[in-house]
């Protein structure tokens, strides 16, 4: 018998290969902005010293010194300044060391990031990024994840289980045009997903077992 090549094969696999272009490309897209966003963080950093330090030398011109509720704003409010280039900029004496003291205070409240209202005690700045959500909030969050997981779960699993459902109807089409197991994975492209192939074998088995029961 001459083999047959269906002819939706080939726009079947040309929607995968979209699918799967498609989904590279939203992953290219939020690594660019990922990207953007470290590049700018950057930048910020670059620049936050050298405006620390101008502002230390026009007080110097004023004759004034640097209130410590700057310091203390600088300090606890702005963890991704160093604590050098604050101690440098107001010619602390005692270095980075005693920039701590010096906001006297050996705690800060800092507001829940979520914008409920809760203020949260810290005590060093290492555990600022810690603390920027309360309890509530974070376990809000935490059950907001575990929704989109099983939402984004159950689409997946929906998406599987109709493409399978395209893939068996395609194998029975093409048992019914008379190819058998083999000639379908032949005529298929090698970009097949592996919910065809299971379909092929497993419509293989059922014919196989239709005409061998025992």
């Amino acid at each position: 018998m001459e083999e047959q090549t269906s002819p939706d094969a080939g726009e079947v696999v040309a929607e995968y290969e979209s699918r799967m272009w498609d989904a590279a490309a939203e992953v290219a897209a939020a690594r660019r902005l990922l990207d953007e966003a470290d590049r700018r963080l950057q930048l910020a950093r670059d620049a936050v010293a050298p405006a620390i330090r101008r502002y230390g030398a026009a007080l110097g011109l004023d004759d004034r010194k640097v209130d410590r509720e700057v310091i203390r704003a600088l300090y606890w409010d702005h963890p991704d300044i160093r604590a050098k280039d604050i101690s440098d900029a107001f010619a602390i004496h005692g270095g980075p060391g005693a920039v701590h003291l010096l906001t006297g205070a050996s705690e800060a409240q800092v507001p829940c990031v979520d914008g409920c209202g809760t203020m949260m005690r810290i005590t060093n700045r290492s555990s600022w990024s810690q603390a920027r959500l309360c309890g509530p909030c974070k376990a809000a969050r935490t059950d907001r994840a575990q929704q989109r997981y099983e939402e984004g779960y159950a689409r997946h699993e929906a998406n599987r289980a109709r493409e399978e459902a395209e893939d068996r109807a395609w194998v029975r089409e093409q048992l019914e045009a008379g190819l058998t197991p083999q000639q379908m994975l032949k005529s298929w492209q090698p970009e097949v997903t592996s919910s065809l192939a299971r379909a092929i074998f497993a419509e293989r088995m059922i014919a196989e077992l239709s005409a061998d029961p025992s």
